[in-house]
C-alpha cells in the first residue's frame, strides 16, 4: 500500500513535466530509485520498510515516466509507434 501511495504522488508530479527530460535527470532518477530500493530492502523493521516504500514508489514512477517521455519525445512522430513497441518489449522484459 505505501508503494502505491508513493507511485500516485509520483504520477501527479510527472503530470507537471512539459519538456523532454534530460539525460542527467534520467541517470539521477535511476540512481535515486536504485538506492531507495536497496535501502528499503535492507530495513530490519516492517514499519521502516513501509515508511521507505513511499519515496521508493515516487522514485519508481519518476524514473519510468521520465524514460517513457524521453523516448516518445525524442523520436520522429512517424516512427513513434514502432519505437514504442520495441521500447515496451525491452522495458517490460520480453
Amino acid at each position: 500500500m505505501p508503494l502505491a501511495a508513493g507511485a500516485c504522488v509520483g504520477a501527479v508530479v510527472a503530470t507537471r513535466r512539459t519538456v523532454r527530460p534530460s539525460s542527467l535527470f534520467l541517470v539521477a532518477s535511476a540512481i535515486g530509485f536504485a538506492i531507495l530500493e536497496i535501502v528499503t530492502g535492507l530495513m530490519p523493521d516492517f514499519a521502516l520498510t513501509g515508511v521507505l516504500l513511499v519515496p521508493t514508489g515516487l522514485a519508481m514512477l519518476t524514473f519510468t515516466t521520465a524514460a517513457n517521455a524521453s523516448v516518445q519525445m525524442g523520436v520522429d512522430p512517424m516512427m513513434r509507434g514502432r519505437v514504442m513497441a520495441l521500447y515496451l518489449t525491452c522495458f517490460m522484459g520480453g
